[in-house]
């Protein structure tokens, strides 16, 4: 700042102590921010006093100075430019003094704080942005990890009583196979022993009339002829792979006799009652 004082100091007194043609005389000073590629804004002006003393010029550099500074400050952070130039009359001088402020960085003199329009204000706001969109980002991913794992312990839990269910109603389905086995084969052997039964009590029917005359030495009770019967009961108790059997055995001759004797058999036992 010392060094931008002495400078404009010494543009000062170059204008002042210059010799003009006829003897015209600096009017006044006056201090424009320049804007690049535009003609820029007055800041302020100085009316020149002809008994201004050169001493003075040094009070009056510091006002310029300081004046420039301000400005700075208040347009905001920053290098700025800003030129100092003469005037005679309404007519600008030949001579002019351009020189830079760079503006005051303390982030107590920012308008706004940490929000202003400036490039550490808008890093900060962007900053803050990103912070916000990846807690909401995090919260939301969790909340569907969370979601995720819920669902999975319940289908874990479902699947887990499925499969007991399926175990039981296997185990079920084979004892009950088991029972049904069981009775069957109980219903076989009651079924072979009552068809036993008839078999020995038709025999014993048809043996009864022989048994009890042979007792009484006499005849009580018609029967049928035994031999008749017991042939009856061997033709019946044949089967017809058995008859093919012993007839292959067989003459012709002997084939047609048993054939006969067979059916005669069966005829008279049949009618003796």
């Amino acid at each position: 700042m010392k060094d931008l004082e002495s400078k404009i100091g010494d543009y000062l007194r170059s204008e002042l102590v210059k010799i003009r043609p006829q003897g015209k005389q600096i009017s006044r000073f006056s201090l424009r921010h320049a804007s690049p590629g535009h003609q820029g804004n007055d800041v302020e002006s100085w009316d020149h006093d002809d008994k201004m003393n050169l001493d003075d010029i040094g009070v009056f550099a510091n006002e310029i100075a300081a004046r420039a500074q301000t400005d700075a400050d208040g347009i905001g952070p920053g290098v700025h430019r800003y030129t100092l130039q003469s005037y005679i009359g309404k007519q600008p001088s030949s001579g002019r003094f351009v020189f830079r402020i760079r503006a005051s960085e303390d982030p107590d003199d920012e308008i706004g704080g940490d929000d202003s329009p400036t490039t550490k204000g808008l890093l900060a706001q962007l900053m803050r942005h990103n912070e916000a969109n990846a807690r909401t980002l995090n919260t939301m991913s969790s909340g569907v990890v969370t979601l995720l794992v819920r669902r999975l312990e319940a289908m874990d839990s479902r699947m887990s009583n499925l499969e007991k269910e399926r175990a039981e109603t296997f185990l079920a389905l084979e004892a009950a196979k088991s029972e049904q086995h069981t009775r069957d084969m109980e219903l076989m052997k009651e079924s072979n022993n009552e068809e036993r039964k008839d078999a020995a009590l038709k025999k014993l029917m048809d043996l009864a009339p022989v048994v009890v005359n042979r007792i009484a030495g006499k005849q009580l009770m018609e029967a049928k002829d035994p031999l008749s019967a017991m042939v009856s009961q061997l033709g019946d108790s044949l089967s017809q792979e058995q008859i093919s059997k012993i007839a292959s055995a067989l003459s012709p001759e002997q084939q047609i006799m048993f054939v006969e004797a067979v059916k005669t058999a069966k005829e008279r036992g049949g009618n003796v009652s």
